[in-house]
């Protein structure tokens, strides 16, 4: 039995042991949370059966409210977004709790359940209004690759129709639609878009060159390769797992968990070099070494935010709220750096944390040890004279 259609046997089997009659069509009209037993993360990072609450939806079976629409199956048709609003098969367990009836229905439910979340931790942290609400999903997209075959195991923010597409999951792992992480990693590259690429396209000259100069491609590779460590450390941030992506990538993305591996930050003429190749093992394209560079930046983010944790007596989640504020307030200083470049040199990679630390305030001490650490020695010389004066809170 294949791993999707055991998994839909699961959902099947689980319908019958609860012996429930289905009410796919049922309206519950009834206002208050509804209920659904989905596959949902617990605080050990495992997922298992919960049952999970919604704030924000009208519906049971209608997966449409202020944090998000969920599309089930969508696609892309005649260059444009297009699909119907997700309208999930559920059993009923009592008033205003549901169970999903199949693989898909759980899915999309726990896509929309996340989504939720994320609409109110970015009201906690003052940027909802970065981005439009609801929020646009589409699971077990129809999208192609280049070559024309169907996409798998893959899932993007696409700013053009401001819309998160995610692929369905062939390989062993969680499937992408449930992994929280992958989508809160999605969900930060809107808000890259919103706080970053927008500014750079009206306003970096140097960006807009299109004639193939090599330094201005490697700049962009940079841009990217920071919007994806930092989308990797904002899915930790939600998750609190360092090894979200390996749950879905089982085989392939050890590499990419943040609690293991190599955290130094290549100054900007080893960045140019591992993105012309010039790099040993089999991560010689420009597309591996961004992933693998945005990781190392993860990596650090996640060493400064335990040494604040661990430098303070307040509790873990404040700090994290503060690194998560401040690295949304960052963004905007990076792109205004990168707009007054003149594309004449390859940018430097510490720039993302001059960004975060900027020279006008004070260096917190509980940042400077994690830098040393990983910073090139010219990269960290920016910030050693700074750490002379330290102050301990964030």
């Amino acid at each position: 039995m294949s791993r999707v259609n055991a998994k839909r046997y699961g959902w099947f089997l689980l319908a019958l042991f609860l012996g429930i009659t289905l009410a796919a069509c049922e309206k519950d009209h009834q206002s208050g949370p509804i209920t659904y037993l989905l596959p949902w993360p617990g605080q050990d990072g495992e997922y298992r059966m919960q049952e999970v609450e919604l704030h924000t939806i009208r519906y049971a079976d209608r997966l449409e409210g202020a944090a998000a629409k969920i599309y089930l199956k969508s696609g892309i048709k005649d260059g444009d977004f297009q699909g119907e609003v997700a309208r999930p098969r559920l059993i009923k367990k009592s008033k205003r709790r549901y169970v999903a009836a199949d693989y898909e229905s759980a899915m999309a439910i726990a896509v929309y359940a996340h989504y939720e979340r994320f609409m109110m931790w970015d009201k906690e942290l003052g940027i909802d209004s970065d981005l439009s609400w609801p929020r646009k999903v589409g699971i077990e997209m129809n999208m192609r690759t280049k070559t024309g075959d169907r996409e798998h195991n893959n899932a993007r923010y696409v700013a053009k129709w401001d819309v998160t597409l995610v692929a369905p999951t062939s390989v062993d792992g969680l499937p992408m639609a449930l992994n929280g992480g992958v989508l809160a990693h999605e969900h930060f590259h809107a808000h890259f878009h919103a706080r970053a690429i927008r500014y750079l396209q009206e306003n970096w000259s140097a960006g807009s060159d299109l004639s193939g100069n090599e330094i201005r491609d490697t700049n962009v590779y940079l841009i990217r390769s920071w919007n994806e460590g930092l989308a990797d450390f904002w899915g930790y941030l939600y998750t609190r797992d360092p090894r979200f992506m390996v749950k879905t990538f089982v085989r392939e993305y050890h590499v990419r968990q943040l609690d293991e591996g190599q955290s130094g930050l290549p100054d900007a003429t080893e960045f140019k070099g591992r993105i012309d190749g010039k790099v040993k093992g089999d991560c010689v394209k420009p597309t591996c070494q961004i992933y693998r560079v945005g990781t190392r930046v993860a990596r650090i983010l996640k060493q400064v935010l335990e040494s604040g944790v661990a430098s303070q007596e307040t509790q873990g989640e404040d700090m994290e709220a503060s690194l998560a504020r401040q690295l949304m307030g960052s963004l905007p200083l990076l792109a205004q750096r990168i707009s007054q470049h003149k594309g004449d040199q390859v940018i430097d990679p510490n720039w993302v944390f001059e960004s975060l630390f900027p020279a006008e305030n004070p260096m917190p001490a509980w940042a400077c040890k994690p830098l040393e650490n990983n910073l090139q020695k010219a990269s960290w010389a920016r910030f050693s004279s700074r750490c002379g004066e330290r102050e301990e809170s964030p």
